[in-house]
């Protein structure tokens, strides 16, 4: 049979044994009070170092939404500059078949002339 370290057998309603707690569980500890800055120095220094860390907190979500604008701002140019590219290919892609179909037809032009020449 187990051993139960701090618990006894007891008897339950339902009909069969229940390991039961022989000793109460010791109380929570108490929380420790906060002691409150005695003098009227102590509480300024507090406000100061308060007021800074409020600004500190502000200084820094100040730059991380700076740091969010130019990474927004990048990434539209380099949405902006790869549409560009591809236009610019296209374009690109229809003066160069432009050029070759017309250079086609100048030399189906040549060879039939020259056929019926002859």
């Amino acid at each position: 049979m187990p051993e139960f370290l701090n618990l006894e057998m007891g008897w339950s309603g339902q009909g069969w044994m229940d390991p039961m707690p022989s000793t109460p569980p010791p109380p929570p500890p108490a929380p420790e009070p906060v002691p409150e800055p005695a003098s009227p120095r102590a509480r300024a220094a507090a406000a100061v170092v308060a007021v800074a860390a409020v600004a500190r907190v502000k200084a820094v979500k100040k730059a991380v939404k700076k740091a969010k604008r130019a990474v927004k701002k990048a990434v539209r140019r380099a949405k902006v500059k790869r549409a560009v590219k591809k236009v610019v290919k296209k374009v690109k892609a229809r003066r160069t078949a432009r050029k070759v179909k017309r250079a086609v037809k100048k030399a189906v032009r040549k060879a039939k002339r020259t056929a019926r020449k002859k």
